[in-house]
């Protein structure tokens, strides 16, 4: 009976519950769809699971009262009962909590990593910046498409709300250009054929991302007009691979494979900037005007660029004149998705997010059944103990003692409990290992931190059974007994 009424409450729980998980897991911008009513088969098993539960862990209990002496029993004032004995349902119950830890570490190994991923760096501002797809499906109008490219950049500069505006061919989280081996002129070593990523923008592009120039200076519109001499700006990974310890200013660069070489001269260095995830370590990567393609192996301008806004507004009250802008600077225009830079690196954590939302909702069913468990087992010890309690009430003990004799049987429980589950919890945590950033499977405060957590939770349910333990009346307990 009570595993069927648990049973019902738990279909309850699921019912009410699921809907909410899924709002969690979701963006606030946008619905999730997924299949998550009650499926008949996973409903049946379940079912099955709790009758095969119920009867397994009765079947110890039933046994062992069916051999009780019924005569004796009453001759000797003891109570029947079905109970375990109480050394055997304390080694449950420390088996509960060494689980719950585990789910707990686990769950906050998730949470962790989360954070961790979210404080990190990722070497630009990504806050407040707009991206744009603009496609240009216009006649061949060669160099004039670089022309339109700057005018596009200049007209969505002036709408209001927007301080920045630049042009790029691809970006961070947008997948980066071309990879070409490059040669540094003057080294006479043993070349590094190992490719870069080379990356067209325009001038205020850095400006735009929110990228601080290390050293050097930015591109400037002048590097953009028609012969203008080649130059380049080179990140902290590309620097260090071809130029050592050496100033990279004033140096020139080229292609590896371009004969004679088309030498651009380095006139900046920008700090790392994540690409690909914020798990990935930032790769060597060169930037160059998108009207100079002394590196890329290509006909002419882009035909697809991104558009870059730094906004004091949202992507929605910019659409309709950012629309107007971009037909205004070429007929040929088509403007495509427009999304934030936020938005782009957050989508890149859905993983994390859902491990995370997901390991913190088990964990916290985790904790609430043991403090459950805990809380039902030592108020059906102190029921037991009544007689014993009144006892030693009545020889002298305070309420103090008897309060911190409860609390003392509950704390070497949860105490086993947790020594079993730091054990379990150390082999489960390298098994997540790849999972994680920033911290290790056997991170000492994450253990800690679960330790705490399951005390706190124990010292809570094993309070009120504890407090009326002590205020038991010793007259009252001998005379029921």
């Amino acid at each position: 009976m009570p595993s069927g009424a648990a049973a019902a409450l738990g279909l309850l729980a699921a019912r009410w519950t699921v809907p909410v998980l899924v709002a969690m897991l979701a963006p606030s911008d946008e619905p999730v769809q997924l299949a998550v009513g009650l499926d008949g088969r996973v409903l049946a098993f379940t079912i099955a699971v709790s009758l095969f539960t119920a009867i397994v862990f009765s079947l110890a209990p039933a046994m062992r009262a069916s051999k009780v002496d019924v005569h004796s029993a009453l001759k000797s004032g003891t109570r029947l009962s079905g109970g375990i004995p109480a050394l055997k349902g304390r080694l449950l119950l420390a088996m509960q909590m060494a689980l719950s830890f585990v789910l707990l570490v686990t769950s906050l190994l998730f949470a962790r990593t989360l954070l961790n991923l979210e404080a990190l760096d990722p070497g630009f501002d990504r806050h407040h910046v707009i991206l744009a797809g603009v496609t240009y499906k216009g006649p061949d109008i060669g160099a004039g498409l670089d022309l339109a490219w700057q005018e596009l950049a200049r007209r969505a500069a002036s709408i209001p709300g927007v301080e920045s505006a630049s042009t790029a061919d691809g970006g961070p989280f947008l997948g980066t250009a071309a990879t070409l081996p490059i040669r540094v002129e003057g080294d006479t070593g043993h070349p590094n054929l190992d490719p870069v990523s080379l990356v067209p923008v325009s001038a205020n592009s850095f400006r735009t991302l929110g990228v601080r120039l290390m050293t050097g200076r930015d591109f400037e519109p002048r590097d953009l007009a028609s012969g203008a001499p080649w130059v380049a700006i080179v990140n902290e990974t590309a620097a260090h691979r071809h130029f050592g310890n050496q100033n990279p200013l004033g140096r020139r660069i080229s292609d590896f494979d371009s004969k004679p070489p088309r030498w651009a001269e380095v006139v900046g260095v920008v700090p790392d900037m994540r690409i690909d995830s914020l798990r990935s370590s930032p790769p060597p990567m060169i930037y160059f005007p998108f009207t100079q393609i002394a590196f890329a192996v290509v006909g002419g301008s882009s035909r697809v660029m991104t558009l870059e806004l730094r906004v004091r507004g949202t992507a929605g009250s910019l659409a309709r004149a950012l629309r107007r802008e971009v037909a205004a600077a070429n007929p040929g225009f088509v403007l495509g998705d427009i999304i934030s830079q936020d938005k782009l690196v957050e989508d890149t954590l859905i993983r994390e997010r859902l491990l995370a939302t997901v390991g913190s909702f088990f964990g916290g069913i985790a904790l609430l059944l043991a403090g459950l468990g805990l809380y039902g087992t030592m108020s059906y010890s102190v029921s037991r103990r009544t007689q014993e309690i009144g006892i030693r009430t009545a020889l002298g003990a305070t309420r103090r003692t008897v309060l911190a004799m409860v609390l003392g049987e509950a704390f070497v429980t949860v105490t086993g409990g947790a020594v079993v589950g730091i054990a379990v919890a150390l082999l489960v945590a390298r098994l997540l290992a790849d999972l994680l950033f920033g911290l290790k499977p056997q991170d000492p405060a994450t253990m800690l931190l679960a330790a705490t957590l399951l005390a706190a939770t124990a010292l809570a349910a094993a309070f009120v059974p504890a407090l009326r333990a002590c205020r038991t009346n010793p007259i009252e307990a001998l005379r029921n007994e």
